[in-house]
């Protein structure tokens, strides 16, 4: 979901978790069957906050060529409208590469 609003210092009940195992482990020996097995729900929480941190995000330089490429195509209309095209001066507008 794409949010132009979103807050990044807003704890989500999956940083709590990650917290939360943690603290856990600390409390647990490095070498121990439940800090192997905590260590593994640790790296599979970070894997679903890496997921969900990367999201659809728009790239300043196509923003900018959408916006200069909707300008020309307002230019051309209201050029159009206002005269009668007669050349074939439309070819020299640039083409977008997809």
């Amino acid at each position: 979901m794409f949010s132009f609003n979103k807050k990044k210092n807003e704890t989500t009940n999956l940083q709590a978790l990650i917290d939360t195992t943690q603290s856990q482990m600390e409390a647990h020996e490095s070498d121990s069957k439940e800090y192997g097995a905590m260590l593994t729900q640790l790296e599979k929480l970070y894997r679903l906050q890496s997921l969900e941190t990367t999201g659809f995000k728009i790239s300043p330089d196509v923003l900018v060529t959408v916006v200069a490429n909707l300008l020309g195509i307002f230019l051309i209309l209201g050029h159009e409208r206002l005269h009668v095209v007669t050349s074939k001066a439309v070819n020299f507008v640039v083409k977008t590469k997809l």
